[in-house]
């Protein structure tokens, strides 16, 4: 009897919802042509750009991608959470998906811009610098800013890597 009565207390305190409001609607999938993908979530520190390259690396090692393409992605990934390590907040997500024919990369950092010192801040032509390169290695890449936010998508089609 007292099981019955924690588990409706600890959903309230969990979710915050009411015993008797009804059950939340079950999560829609971003797009039917997502096939395969994965999120990371790190705190936004240079280090860890390189366990985002090495995430993007395993992640998409039973696509059946290139080794050009692959540079491809791992050089935008490390760019992106660079910059997002190097100018954003306290948190950074890589997320990376395969829709259709298409390989996509997002980097979002969220959080109060951190202030470091010394030789780890860069200038904005550093920042443009990345951009650029980012634009130039993928087919379409857009930013997206919001306060405490920034996101950047970058994406390219799969099959030109398959090419010769």
């Amino acid at each position: 009897m007292t099981t019955a009565s924690a588990r409706p207390l600890m959903s309230r305190q969990l979710y915050g919802a009411r015993p008797s409001a009804p059950a939340p609607a079950p999560a829609r999938r971003l797009h039917p042509r997502i096939r395969e993908g994965g999120l990371l979530v790190l705190p936004a520190e240079p280090h860890q750009v390189r366990v985002a390259r090495r995430f993007a690396r395993r992640l998409t090692a039973g696509w059946g991608i290139d080794e050009e393409c692959l540079a491809d992605l791992l050089l935008i990934v490390g760019e992106l959470t660079a910059d997002s390590a190097l100018h954003g907040g306290t948190e950074m997500s890589v997320r990376i998906w395969l829709a259709g024919p298409e390989l996509c990369v997002e980097v979002t950092d969220t959080g109060a811009p951190s202030h470091l010192s010394g030789s780890a801040v860069t200038d904005d032509g550093e920042r443009a610098r990345r951009l650029e390169l980012v634009a130039r290695l993928s087919d379409w890449c857009s930013v997206d800013r919001a306060p405490l936010r920034r996101r950047v998508r970058a994406g390219f089609g799969v099959v030109r890597c398959s090419e010769g």
